[in-house]
């Protein structure tokens, strides 16, 4: 009777074990596609992008340096592998409800960093596209922001570029410019902004 009893209790052990060998196996394997597929999907568009030339586009017409040739290559691999981790949970038997679960934490946490990386810069942009409409200031212009004083090189939208000369260059800020006076020296050259 005790040798019957301990046959069970082995053969149920090895039936846990299979069970949960063929699972963890299943997960990695799943672990190693998912992070293959992230990079390859992640370099062919990265190289589809700069082939179509996305950052130079924006540079050229809109004015703007956004990286996206790199940017949305790398989300799309990080979508990715949330997506292989979560499969791979999946095939280890963790319950769909934790991983909701843990899914709307990540999500929470990302919404509220992405508010507070963006606080300082939406209004930034903002002020920038309100002074790049204006006349107020254009490429060449001779001018005096602060204790700041400059050719003023470039206008975008996050700031106002001034050659200082001997090389010196300096960024402003279109939410600080905003707040201060700007004086104009003269206009050293007729051509107007971008």
């Amino acid at each position: 009777m005790l040798m019957d009893s301990m046959n069970a209790t082995l053969t149920s052990v090895k039936e846990v074990v299979a069970v949960f060998t063929t699972d963890a196996v299943a997960s990695v394997v799943i672990l190693l596609l998912g992070i293959v597929a992230g990079k390859l999907v992640e370099k062919a568009l990265r190289f589809l992008l700069h082939l179509i030339g996305v950052n130079a586009a924006l540079k050229k017409h809109l004015g703007v340096r956004l990286y996206l040739e790199e940017i949305i290559p790398s989300i799309v691999a990080v979508i990715i592998y949330v997506i292989t981790v979560v499969m791979a949970l999946q095939a280890l038997g963790i319950a769909v409800k934790v991983i909701t679960l843990l899914f709307w934490f990540v999500l929470v946490v990302m919404v509220i960093s992405l508010f507070l990386t963006l606080k300082d810069i939406i209004p930034n942009l903002v002020h920038g596209i309100a002074l790049m409409r204006s006349t107020k200031i254009s490429v060449g212009d001779r001018v005096r922001i602060a204790n700041y004083d400059g050719m003023v090189k470039e206008i975008n939208l996050t700031g106002i570029v001034l050659d200082q000369g001997k090389g010196e260059q300096v960024i402003i800020p279109h939410s600080y410019a905003k707040s201060q006076v700007i004086r104009h020296a003269k206009h050293t050259s007729s051509r107007t902004r971008r």
